[in-house]
C-alpha cells in the first residue's frame, strides 16, 4: 500500500486535470484577487495560500492510503 499511495499522491500532482484545470484556476483566481487595489501588496500571502492547498490536497492522499493500509493490514506493524 504505501507504493499504491505513492503512486496516487504522484498522480495528484502530476495529473493534467489537476495541472490544468485546478492549479490554474488557483493561480488565475489569485491573480484576479491580487489586481483589486484593497488586496495589493499580498502577493506572497496568495502564493503561500495556494500552495497550502496543494499541500492540504496531497496530505489527504497520503493519510487516505495510511487508513486503508491501517484497515486492510491490522496485523503489519511499520518499522
Amino acid at each position: 500500500w504505501p507504493a499504491i499511495t505513492s503512486n496516487l499522491v504522484a498522480f495528484t500532482k502530476d495529473s493534467s486535470l489537476i495541472s490544468i484545470i485546478g492549479v490554474t484556476e488557483l493561480f488565475s483566481a489569485m491573480r484576479f484577487s491580487l489586481s483589486d487595489p484593497a488586496w495589493l501588496g499580498f502577493v506572497i500571502e496568495g502564493y503561500v495560500f495556494v500552495g497550502l492547498i496543494y499541500f492540504a490536497l496531497c496530505q489527504f492522499v497520503i493519510m487516505w492510503g495510511r487508513t486503508i493500509e491501517r484497515r486492510l493490514f491490522p496485523l503489519m506493524r511499520r518499522t
